[in-house]
């Protein structure tokens, strides 16, 4: 990807700190910024369809970005979680409206739940992100699980929007890479990197 693309403050990193690592202002060009930006985005595909957060690799990933947030105090830290996956909603969880969890986690990202509906959606979240990893779990996974915990315990609720869910993104249903040939094919062309269907098709 050319950094025409990204953005002159823009670098990318593959295979860095998650699947995508994009930083925002870490070589001194967006003087307005407070702090380098990071945002980690961790690219899953997944054959089943649907995950919640009670899935693993969605415990896995809330908990890689707290260690992130953590081990970087100097960074304005965010992560994305970008899935073919829709969003499933959890079992003998309110949330309001009868929505899933996730789909609960990204209004209040968006500002869409105020007042008793935010309070009781926050209250839900904060219990299924609290549960313990079960016995026979991994280790890795019962480390995952204590990570959330503790930082739960470090929040209030006033506290939980603006230190977690607004900077972290669930970015739910999208295509699969094999889906998006044609459209990064017909991109190529547009792009004049490309001068035929065949050239398009050899570059991808």
């Amino acid at each position: 990807m050319s950094a025409a693309l990204l953005g002159e403050d823009t670098v990318l990193y593959c295979e860095a700190g998650e699947d995508i690592d994009y930083v925002r202002g870490a070589l001194g060009l967006s003087p307005t910024a407070t702090l380098p930006n990071r945002v980690l985005e961790q690219v899953k595909y997944r054959h089943d369809g649907t995950v919640s957060l009670r899935t693993d690799i969605v415990v896995e990933s809330i908990a890689n970005y707290i260690r992130a947030g953590q081990a970087n105090p100097g960074l304005d830290v965010r992560f994305r979680f970008f899935t073919n996956a829709r969003p499933a909603k959890e079992q003998r969880a309110q949330f309001p409206g009868g929505s899933g969890g996730i789909e609960v986690w990204n209004a209040l990202r968006e500002g869409a739940l105020r007042g008793d509906e935010a309070n009781a959606a926050l209250a839900q979240i904060r219990n299924l992100l609290s549960e313990p990893g079960s016995a026979s779990a991994s280790l890795q996974d019962q480390a995952n699980h204590r990570i959330i915990a503790d930082f739960l315990s470090s929040v209030n609720d006033a506290q939980l929007v603006p230190c977690l869910i607004e900077r972290f993104e669930f970015s739910m249903g999208n295509q699969a890479a094999s889906d998006l040939r044609p459209a990064v094919e017909r991109r190529l062309l547009e792009l004049g990197c490309a001068r035929s269907d065949g050239e398009a098709n050899q570059l991808y």
